[in-house]
């Protein structure tokens, strides 16, 4: 039987405001990672809290996110990570990508998906709905503008037809996607821009969407 063909959710206007403007990083990002390590017991494995940071870049231009230690690559080709500590091989991240790309106009005027997907090499797609978007400071005033992104196909799988994520009678899709972005202008350097992005699918989201959602918040430019 084919999927089912109906109305997607009602479609995002063209524009949209940043939510919680100027809020301070201290209040979403991740503990320490230079905190004493403590060993906690999920499902009868032990994992430990520190943090497995990541840097990309290199001493003129460079970035940092954190993520959770019980996290174990997927794919030793990309950045797809699982969590041990669900019991369960479902991929809580399928890919976390960090760029630095010109960009010679500023962040808040990138107000639809198309601009945003064009101007950030975004993966996902220029279909996608805005969640949410904000924009957040750092003690060294840098303005990081975030954006939730959340895709849903024109035409929902079989094995969704008749589930209840599909809106009964309706036909909307439930989201296929779920994509996370952060931006920031590089201060020594205006006309470029470090952009993080990470990508869920929805039984990933389900899994870890705290933690993937903390990966983001810990995205930021390394500093002398």
């Amino acid at each position: 039987m084919s999927g089912n063909k109906g109305r997607r959710r009602p479609s995002e206007p063209s524009f949209f405001s940043f939510a919680s403007p100027n809020v301070d990083e201290d209040d979403v990002q991740f503990p320490d990672s230079d905190l004493d390590s403590t060993n906690i017991s999920i499902n009868g494995v032990d994992y430990s809290t520190n943090l497995q940071t990541v840097t990309i870049g290199d001493s003129t231009s460079s970035a940092t996110y954190d993520l959770p230690s019980k996290w174990q690559k997927s794919d030793s080709s990309k950045s797809s990570y699982t969590d041990p500590s669900q019991s369960t091989t479902t991929t809580i991240a399928s890919s976390i990508t960090v760029q630095s790309l010109p960009l010679a106009i500023p962040l808040s005027s990138l107000t639809t998906v198309p601009s945003l997907c064009d101007a950030l090499n975004l993966s996902a797609p220029r279909t996608s709905d805005v969640v949410s978007a904000a924009k957040r400071s750092d003690k060294q005033s840098n303005i990081y503008y975030e954006w939730d992104l959340a895709f849903s196909p024109k035409t929902c799988p079989p094995a969704l037809s008749s589930s209840a994520q599909n809106f009964g009678n309706l036909g909307i899709c439930p989201y296929e996607e779920i994509h996370l972005i952060r931006a920031v202008v590089n201060p020594s350097n205006i006309g470029e821009v470090s952009v993080f992005e990470s990508t869920s699918s929805r039984e990933g989201w389900t899994l870890g969407n705290s933690d993937v959602r903390s990966v983001r918040a810990s995205f930021k430019l390394r500093q002398s």
